[in-house]
């Protein structure tokens, strides 16, 4: 097969030269997707391309509750405070109050004002799971807890360790989505996403069901790689 324009060495004796072009941008990066019983370097493109579809399907999932979890409980934050309750210095730590900083210097730097909103969203999920940590059992998680998820029907009395857990696992496969990391090796996943889904529907119904508008990650994470091998195949055989 030919690509008219494109520089794809295309023939059933090329895979080789095909892979090599590939996997020479970034080895440590491909070797992670090869297999001891491939057939061909073609089974790790096809589990890249498995991956890049994978992590397509997680994209909405991880939006809404990045959105929802931090504007809910900016929103008890400020019920409870005030509507610039992050610059109360006793309720957040030295490395939030940085975090806080950062926010407002990007800000400066694209001449935005510190609107509460503008600092809220500046802000990374990161800083937002940290105040669902265990040193902010008190002074945070359990005054806003049934704020932020007044929908809650789990088994159990809704504590900190049912939503803390779940959104600290999430935020790790953002981040290495967010770097481009495989996420499709990882036996947990379909439970991170099972965890988006319900905690969604925690913190907000409506939210959740605008998630599952684009939520195909169960069909796509189903079909597993060998699905893509055909496409690549098309392209690089």
């Amino acid at each position: 097969m030919s690509i008219p324009g494109s520089q794809i060495v295309s023939s059933s004796n090329n895979i080789q030269a095909n892979w090599t072009a590939i996997h020479g941008l970034a080895p440590e990066r491909f070797d992670a997707y090869l297999r001891t019983g491939d057939k061909d370097q073609l089974d790790a493109v096809a589990r890249y391309a498995w991956n890049i579809a994978v992590c397509q399907e997680l994209q909405s999932q991880l939006h809404l509750v990045e959105i929802t979890f931090r504007n809910q409980l900016h929103n008890a934050l400020t019920g409870l405070h005030a509507v610039t309750w992050f610059n109360n210095t006793q309720l957040l730590s030295p490395d939030e109050q940085k975090s806080v900083d950062r926010a407002k210097k990007q800000l400066q730097q694209l001449r935005r004002p510190y609107d509460p909103g503008r600092v809220v969203a500046e802000l990374n999920f990161g800083f937002w799971t940290q105040l669902y940590g265990k040193s902010h059992e008190n002074d945070i998680v359990r005054p806003t807890i049934h704020s932020v998820f007044p929908h809650y029907s789990g088994t159990t009395s809704l504590k900190r360790a049912a939503v803390s857990g779940p959104l600290r696992e999430i935020r790790l496969v953002r981040n290495r989505i967010s770097h481009h990391e495989h996420v499709v090796f990882d036996p947990n996943l379909p439970k991170v996403h099972s965890d988006m889904v319900k905690l969604l529907q925690w913190m907000h119904p409506q939210m959740a069901e605008l998630a599952g508008i684009q939520d195909g990650f169960l069909s796509v994470y189903g079909k597993s790689w060998p699905e893509f091998r055909g496409i690549v195949e098309t392209l690089f055989a």
